[in-house]
């Protein structure tokens, strides 16, 4: 683990440090009233791709306010379609 951020976000990386892998310990149910989750300890690093580990299709995302802004599906809302019970990953592409 190369940081955490609260008690909710870890993170680890790649050795040649192009990817960056945001561990969620627990579903951010708040964050879906926003429906996007959002990772602090990037800011100011380019992210070119985002993708929740279990699931095909890239997600949806914007850098903004100093965070990495994750859009996360709707369909993810029913707790049956997430890919896993706990320690959601997602990985992130630097660019």
């Amino acid at each position: 683990i190369i940081g955490k951020e609260g008690r909710n976000i870890r993170y680890t990386r790649s050795k040649d440090g192009r990817t960056v892998y945001g561990i969620v310990m627990h579903w951010p149910d708040a964050a879906l009233a926003v429906g996007e989750v959002a990772f602090q300890a990037l800011s100011g690093k380019p992210v070119t791709r985002v993708r929740m580990l279990g699931l095909e299709q890239e997600l949806a995302f914007r850098q903004a306010d100093g965070a990495l802004r994750i859009e996360i599906p709707a369909r993810l809302r029913d707790p049956a379609n997430r890919p896993c019970t706990w320690g959601h990953a997602f990985k992130l592409t630097l660019g």
